[in-house]
Formats: C-alpha cells, structure tokens, sequence
C-alpha cells in the first residue's frame, strides 16, 4: 500500500494530489522515524532524505501507468530528476519528511526521550540549493511555534557527492554543520566512470597498472584531492563541521588512512563491515599521531641544532 502511494506521487502532476499523497504517507513515516529515534535513543541519527530517481520506484506499472510517464522518462536518471532537485520542484515531498522527523523527535522529547536527529540532503550541487532546505525548515518550525510546542534539537547536513558540492564546500559550512562524502557517486563523476557500465574496464585498467587498485574499492588519489580540497574549504569556515565518508572506500584499510590524514571525522559502513572499519580506523589514527610526533620530534631537534650553531 506504502509503495503504490508513492507510485501515485510521483505519476500525478497535479500538486493537490500530491499533498494528498504526502498527507497520506506522513504518518507512516514519522511511526518510521520514531521508532528509529526511540532505538537509538541519546545517539546521533541521520536521516537522508529522499535520494532515489524516478525509474526506481515504478517497477510493476501498468501499460496505462507507463504511458502517463513517457514524458518524464530519463537518458541519465542517476544525474537526472532526483533528491534535491525533485525536492526544488515538489517541496511537498521533503517538507513532509522534514515535518516527520521533527514530529517523531518532539513527541520522545515530551515523553522524557533524548532524540537527536541529523537530517542530510542528498545530491547538492550548490549552495543555493541549500537554501531551498533551509527555507522549508524556517516554515516548518514556525509552524511548531504557533501550536505552542518546542522545536526539538537537531542538525543540517549536506552530502558531498558531485565535485561542485565539494568545490563550494565554504558556502555550504556556514549553512550546515555536517558533510559526508558519497564516494561511490563522487567517484564516479570525478572520475567520469560508471561503475555499472565499465566494470571490465576497470579491471582492465588494474591490471595494466593504470589504475593502483580498483577505484570504487581504494580511494583514487584524485578524488581524494577533491575530498581534502572540500575539508580544507569547509573546516576553514568551521573548525567544528563534521565530515564522514559514506561509501564502500569506508571499509578499505588503505582508504581509512588516506581519509584519517586529509582530516575525516568518521566513516559509515554496511553492518559486516563494522569490526573491520573499527581496528583500521584505530590503527589509522595511531599512525596518523606517531607521523605528527615523528615531524615534531625532527622539528625539535632541527632547532636545537640551529641553536647550537
């Protein structure tokens, strides 16, 4: 039923009926995001909000159905219509998981519950963008004001994932307080590869050197330029932004260092891959601090010899 209403939501141009949609899946998704909230209570919970294009949630349409979205049919759907952008046009849609999870956080509040909710747009290019979303929160909190209830705690953040995002990450500090970086999508168009499409390619690639390793596993050096380009970009405006890396280079040894020495706060990893990412982000960190004592060490003895010159 969940499913056939957002198919319903996104097959109607008519923006009443799609607030009805929305009104309609409103409740299950505030149930949704209290009991995650409730799980994780007095932890840090974010919540990414919708993400995914068009062509993935209407599999199993009618021939009917099919017809009345001919005119939105996509060449490139992952670059295309999706997530923030979508959001842009149909603010319906985030407005209403916005108002959901400040909805869930503020009833466990009142009930003595420690919520802490992180909410994270995805696929943002620009910073403008950003101030679509803080518009939609502005609205939504005057909106708690007015039924004279207490705007629960929580904290803006923006996915790095397209190269812009990360070349404007100055202007998107002082609009968020976190950034995580997609590395598979962020890989993909630094590097101008689909993973899907060039597999053997890349293979080939690994096999005749030009590739270290395979790049949607270990980091490759350029996009790792353009991740330290953003932290640099972003912590110069806010020594306290967070940046977390979400992809699968989250669990590769070689990539946790890479990210522990350009100033990455955290990774976030599939399940399995949890006691991995542990030990080596330990053993980044301890690497990281003997380098820094090593060059301090060397510092100080290059002084006391200038000294006794």
């Amino acid at each position: 039923a969940v499913l056939k209403t957002v198919q319903a939501l996104f097959l109607t141009n008519d923006a009443q009926q799609r607030q009805q949609y929305c009104d309609k899946l409103a409740p299950q998704q505030q149930e949704d995001f209290k009991a995650i909230l409730l799980a994780m209570d007095g932890l840090p919970v974010t919540v990414r909000l919708h993400d995914q294009p068009r062509h993935e949630l209407l599999a199993g349409l009618s021939d009917d159905e099919l017809k009345r979205i001919q005119d939105k049919a996509e060449e490139n759907p992952m670059l295309g219509f999706r997530a923030i952008r979508m959001a842009s046009k149909y603010p319906e849609i985030y407005e209403m998981q916005i108002r959901a999870v400040l909805k869930a956080a503020a009833e466990l509040k009142e009930s003595g519950k420690n919520p802490c909710p992180k909410i994270m747009v995805p696929m943002v290019m620009i910073s403008e963008e950003m101030e679509t979303v803080s518009g939609m929160l502005t609205k939504i909190e005057a909106e708690f004001k007015a039924n004279g209830r207490e705007v629960p705690a929580y904290t803006l953040g923006t996915m790095l994932e397209i190269p812009a995002a990360c070349l404007a990450a100055d202007e998107l500090a002082k609009m968020t307080s976190f950034g995580s970086f997609g590395t598979n999508d962020l890989t993909q168009m630094t590097l101008g590869i689909s993973r899907d499409d060039l597999a053997a390619l890349i293979m080939e690639y690994v096999e005749n050197e030009k590739f270290k390793a395979d790049p949607f596993v270990t980091i490759h050096p350029k996009v790792l330029e353009i991740m330290k380009t953003a932290i640099e970009k972003g912590k110069g405006v806010d020594p306290q932004w967070e940046v977390s890396v979400c992809g699968e280079q989250g669990a590769d040894p070689e990539s946790i260092q890479a990210f522990e020495r350009i100033g990455v706060d955290k990774v976030s990893v599939s399940p399995p891959s949890i006691p991995q990412a542990i030990i080596c982000t330990t053993q980044a960190m301890l690497y990281h601090m003997a380098e820094l004592a090593l060059m301090a060490r060397a510092q100080s003895q290059l002084r006391a010899s200038r000294m006794a010159a």
